[in-house]
């Protein structure tokens, strides 16, 4: 989050959203929000936290916990969609896969 922080005007008051829906009819089935004002602690405290004992001169992300939780009985499914987005600033969507398998290229070796 912290490119993206970059990237919005007042960082201190950024929606951060999820979406989660059912493919192919995009039938909504769970969704919540919530805000970088609600952090503890400001985001200029944080960075410079993780920059005190580190150098990143790659880059580095920060992340603050889950500010965003569904219901216990929620449960994503394989080809449901989940939908984030930073206001002003990004929006990642994914399909859910389910099983190692479709993860092989992230081991060392192919999955079994």
């Amino acid at each position: 989050m912290l490119v993206a922080v970059l990237l919005v005007s007042d960082p201190a008051g950024v929606t951060v959203a999820v979406v989660a829906s059912l493919l192919p009819i995009l039938a909504v089935t769970w969704h919540g929000s919530t805000s970088t004002s609600r952090l503890r602690r400001s985001l200029t405290d944080l960075t410079g936290y993780v920059f005190a004992a580190e150098q990143f001169p790659d880059g580095v992300v920060l992340s603050t916990g889950t500010g965003i939780v569904p219901e216990l009985d929620f449960t994503l499914q394989e080809g449901d969609q989940a939908t984030v987005s930073v206001e002003e600033a990004v929006t990642v969507t994914n399909v859910i896969a389910v099983g190692l398998g479709r993860f092989g290229w992230l081991a060392d070796r192919p999955p079994s």
